[in-house]
């Protein structure tokens, strides 16, 4: 009899217990979802590891971007974080140094509005998300950089070009142009046609603490080998504003 009376105790406690522990088995696997969710959203908000800046420049030596690059020919894109502020370049940079050095070819600065900020806004998301910096930093760093990797020759080429009327866009054999950026590898050019500069990539040290662009470096074979201008011949370099 006791025994009897001690078993039906035992079910009884156990049909209260069992979905006790069923209920506390759940809360726990939403805690770990939740936790889980929390670490990864937690490392999307920290910039991935890369190893060197790639600075490209396209029409008249003018930005492209700031672009965070692997020596294997890899990079990180879209790495999420803040939006796009275009107060930005329009206010605290200022829409004559951005027009000036980064200009938007496919709008003009009057009638192009608010689209006159994509270049900048598909730069920020795109590559600048995944430089560790914040967007101020990364588009006066880019400016930066783009006034710093032109080489003053051309700058005065360009000027003595612009004074002929009509303007004529100053030529240079590939060799000197290469000179003219540090020497062969430490700037791969772009041309359009096999003769017109379209675009050069400078490649920079990354600081490991600040982020930024430290120091010009020689190109890796991946990047170099996206030259695409002619070994012989000249190459013309359009004029732009030094």
């Amino acid at each position: 009899m006791f025994y009897k009376q001690a078993l039906a105790r035992i079910r009884r406690s156990s049909l209260l217990v069992l979905p006790l522990l069923f209920l506390t088995s759940l809360i726990s696997a939403d805690l770990d979802v939740q936790n889980t969710r929390r670490a990864l959203r937690r490392r999307s908000r920290q910039p991935p590891q890369f190893d060197f800046y790639i600075l490209a420049t396209f029409v008249n030596l003018t930005g492209h971007g700031l672009w965070p690059n692997n020596m294997d020919g890899s990079y990180p894109t879209n790495c999420g974080g803040a939006r796009f502020n275009d107060s930005i370049p329009e206010q605290a940079i200022g829409m004559p140094v951005m027009t000036t050095y980064w200009p938007n070819f496919q709008y003009d600065v009057e009638d192009g509005g608010e689209l006159y900020d994509n270049l900048w806004e598909h730069e920020w998301y795109k590559h600048g998300t995944c430089t560790g910096l914040d967007q101020y930093t990364y588009m006066t760093t880019t400016i930066a950089g783009i006034t710093t990797a032109t080489p003053t020759l051309l700058g005065e080429m360009a000027a003595t070009a612009a004074a002929v009327s009509p303007p004529h866009p100053p030529s240079l054999p590939l060799p000197d142009l290469e000179t003219a950026f540090g020497g062969p590898g430490m700037a791969v050019l772009l041309c359009n046609g096999k003769k017109y500069l379209t675009g050069v990539y400078t490649c920079w040290t990354k600081d490991s603490g600040t982020h930024k662009p430290y120091a010009r470096m020689q190109c890796p074979p991946a990047v170099v080998a996206e030259g695409t201008c002619p070994k012989g011949g000249e190459v013309v370099v359009p004029i732009f504003k030094a």
